[in-house]
């Protein structure tokens, strides 16, 4: 905890980025008494540098495990189901993406994430010796519960207005 005299020298994140995650937003929200999924969007809320810093690592490790070209999420698609079913999945995820760019108010992080995929993973993936062995079904459970965990994370803050 902080004291109630440093809370004035602490960074700020405003309301409206904190409902990017419905997730995030509730941890946030349990340490400051449910106040924050009823302030309006532009309050400014003092965080600790380490509640931000968690807090973009939660966004930044769920954007990860969506099944979206060689991110950690598409590598899970693509030993779950092989290459051609990966390519199918990573259409789906691209279209899912696309709009929500035109369905989310706070789109920058969803815009900064696929420029930086697009263009900074153009390689080719080796393939594995050993392509052809199917994954176990506990681990294909592991894989569909770590994404759906990925969508519960991203998913936003639905504010009644």
């Amino acid at each position: 905890t902080t004291p109630a005299d440093a809370t004035e020298f602490l960074p700020s994140l405003n309301v409206g980025m904190l409902h990017l995650s419905t997730v995030g937003a509730n941890i946030v929200d349990s340490f400051y008494g449910g106040q924050i999924m009823t302030a309006d969007e532009n309050t400014l809320i003092p965080l600790h540098p380490f509640a931000i810093a968690g807090y973009t690592s939660l966004m930044i490790s769920a954007l990860e495990l969506l099944p979206f070209r060689s991110t950690d999420g598409g590598r899970m698609s693509q030993a779950m189901f092989g290459r051609d079913a990966h390519k199918a999945i990573n259409g789906f995820v691209n279209i899912a993406l696309l709009v929500s760019l035109f369905t989310i108010d706070q789109k920058d992080v969803f815009v900064g994430y696929l420029l930086v995929t697009l263009f900074s993973q153009t390689d080719l993936d080796i393939t594995c010796r050993d392509e052809s062995k199917t994954v176990d079904p506990l681990r294909s459970i592991a894989g569909v519960s770590s994404w759906i965990l990925a969508l519960t994370i991203l998913f936003p803050v639905l504010v009644s207005t």
